[in-house]
């Protein structure tokens, strides 16, 4: 395959070691303007003010403080609230409470500070398990065999009504509306933050679904753009659109379908957000489709939607090694076209994905990196990018750690750039840093849209980036956790070695995982395919071997049953074959037998 020459940088480190890349990192950082003393300084202030104040402890870091996903009850927790949205009938949902909570420890505690919900929900967990328990071990000369009975009966529609309801009230944490309308005027009432909303809901499966996710997107463009106002497009609320939502074939190997049927609706809804001014958000997807989504990205350069207007924008995650040169790769397409684009950084919302797809590919390596504070170390480093790349993109900084905001805070002090959270999320450190060093304009927040049903991958990305142990909102919740603790420049964490298994060593030392193809990484498929045609010669023939000679015959064509192309020939065994395979096989026999064990088992092996 011939790699086009303005994406040769990016694709060279799909595949480099994580421990170069990081020393690359490190070397980049060592003479920043926003020096880790400043940065740490400047953080600690933030974090400080930001816990004097009293942060706004959401009802998810309040559960999940409770029952921490370190824990055997924390991880049932995000089990359970994500199983009970798509559990359809009373009698299955029951039975999953009951797998789920029996025989648990779940902490009822005395917390005076906490709100109603969550000390019911631990109440009414700790009665659920005990119940269950009984029921268990239960007989009829059980003395509480009544007391059973009877909390039965109610428990577990209670236990059911509480959890649904306690996921409703996640889902208010969370999403900002269940329809645009309701969205955009509750957005409004927050007269210091505007809004990029985000329409609920993961990829397209069909035609059907990517109709329906275009038609939402148009209806939000529109509904947006009625309050919004000339001139600059981010003094207006913006739109998030996801590709994987608007085809349902949204992948590198589908090159032609994504250009002829992806990339002509992705620029209508482009032209129609420019009409309105508001600006426009091409959201984060999985590595393997980072392809793709430059592709569709710079359809939109090309078609001028850019030209004169700054609300054209991507995201990039932090994560992904190639975010740096995925940057550069904006910057100059930017350039060379005279515009200023948008972009949106962030740390990354797929890695339990991403890890998890690696391992069962059978892949060598990561799309992403393993250790949290490399990504924070990237982060850093694109950051740097961007404050070089002024000139053509207008930079938008999405996070809830106290020290990121910190280093972006020292590193732009005096330039143009805007500040991003999740809604629900990071309230308190982003009012500390208005405080303390206002940024020239609000901060924007991420606003999901749609139902309670649409939200549950949503939630459940939400609670695993809230309830790990490594996370800084999880860490400044806590309040065993001080200021200093939190107070850490990424770049005085040292990095050690993964401990996560590739999927290629993921059952060592038992055995070797068989080693699979990344479809999505550029030049793998292509080579692949190049091999499978260079097998499909029709002069190959099979024969059977017996006694390691091959037999002669009449060779017949072996046809693919998809296509009927001849893939090559073979001999097939006939009867006097068979005598010989057979005749060969028991006069070695006896000196196999003989040679022992160890000598089978070497031979076989």
């Amino acid at each position: 395959m011939t790699i086009a020459p303005d994406r040769a940088a990016l694709r060279a480190l799909a595949r480099r070691p994580e421990t170069e890349i990081v020393s690359d990192l490190r070397r980049a950082l060592a003479d920043s303007p926003a020096t880790v003393e400043a940065t740490t300084r400047r953080g600690l202030a933030l974090i400080r003010k930001a816990k004097a104040e009293g942060e706004r402890e959401t009802l998810v870091a309040q559960l999940m403080n409770r029952y921490r996903l370190s824990t055997e009850e924390g991880v049932v927790l995000m089990c359970l609230a994500e199983a009970l949205l798509r559990v359809p009938d009373s009698a299955t949902a029951n039975a999953l409470i009951r797998d789920k909570i029996a025989g648990r420890r779940w902490k009822e505690g005395e917390d005076e500070d906490s709100p109603l919900i969550v000390a019911l929900s631990a109440r009414g967990l700790s009665l659920g398990s005990a119940t269950l328990m009984l029921d268990a071990l239960g007989s009829k000369a059980n003395p509480l065999t009544l007391l059973k009975a009877m909390v039965r009966r109610s428990g577990e529609p209670v236990i059911r009504q509480a959890a649904l309801a306690a996921m409703k009230l996640l889902g208010q944490q969370f999403v900002m509306g269940q329809t645009i309308d309701a969205a955009v005027k509750r957005a409004d009432k927050a007269k210091t933050e505007l809004a990029s909303f985000d329409m609920l809901g993961e990829a397209a499966r069909t035609a059907e679904d990517a109709r329906r996710y275009y038609d939402s997107y148009a209806a939000a463009i529109a509904r947006i753009g009625r309050d919004a106002r000339p001139g600059d497009p981010f003094a207006n609320h913006g739109i998030s659109i996801k590709l994987s939502a608007l085809h349902p074939r949204y992948e590198y190997l589908q090159g032609d379908r994504v250009r002829d049927e992806l990339i002509p609706n992705v620029v209508e809804l482009a032209r129609a957000a420019r009409a309105v001014n508001i600006p426009l958000m091409i959201d984060a997807e999985e590595s393997d489709r980072l392809e793709p989504h430059m592709d569709v990205y710079a359809a939109l350069i090309d078609a001028g939607l850019a030209d004169d207007w700054a609300g054209l924008g991507i995201v990039i995650q932090a994560y992904q090694p190639r975010a740096p040169e995925v940057i550069r790769w904006v910057a100059a397409k930017a350039r060379a076209r005279g515009v200023k684009l948008s972009m949106r950084l962030v740390k990354g919302a797929y890695w339990d994905t991403e890890i998890k797809r690696a391992q069962t590919l059978g892949l060598d390596d990561f799309p992403v990196f393993t250790a949290k504070n490399h990504t924070d170390l990237n982060y850093m480093v694109c950051a740097q990018i961007l404050r070089e790349c002024q000139d053509c993109l207008f930079p938008a900084f999405a996070s809830h750690n106290a020290m990121t905001l910190a280093f972006v805070a020292e590193l732009f002090d005096g330039a143009d750039y805007e500040l991003q959270r999740l809604h629900g999320m990071g309230e308190g450190a982003h009012d500390a840093i208005l405080a303390l060093s206002p940024p020239p304009r609000p901060v924007r927040v991420y606003a999901p849209v749609g139902t309670h049903r649409d939200l549950l991958a949503y939630l459940v990305r939400r609670l695993l980036e809230n309830g790990a142990n490594s996370s800084f909102v999880h860490q400044f919740s806590d309040p065993e956790v001080t200021a200093e603790d939190l107070a850490v420049d990424p770049r005085s964490i040292a990095s050690v070695p993964t401990t996560i298994p590739s999927g290629l060593h993921l059952f060592d030392p038992a055995r070797r995982n068989s080693r699979g193809y990344d479809l999505g990484d550029p030049g793998v498929p292509e080579a692949l395919m190049a091999a499978i045609a260079g097998a499909r010669r029709g002069d190959v023939v099979a024969a059977p071997i017996v006694g390691g000679a091959a037999r002669d015959g009449r060779p017949e064509p072996v046809r693919n049953p998809a296509t009927g192309a001849t893939v090559g020939q073979v001999i097939e065994a006939d009867a006097a074959a068979v005598d010989a395979a057979v005749a060969t096989a028991r006069a070695a026999q006896r000196d196999w037998s003989l040679a022992g064990g160890a000598f089978r088992a070497e031979r076989l092996e």
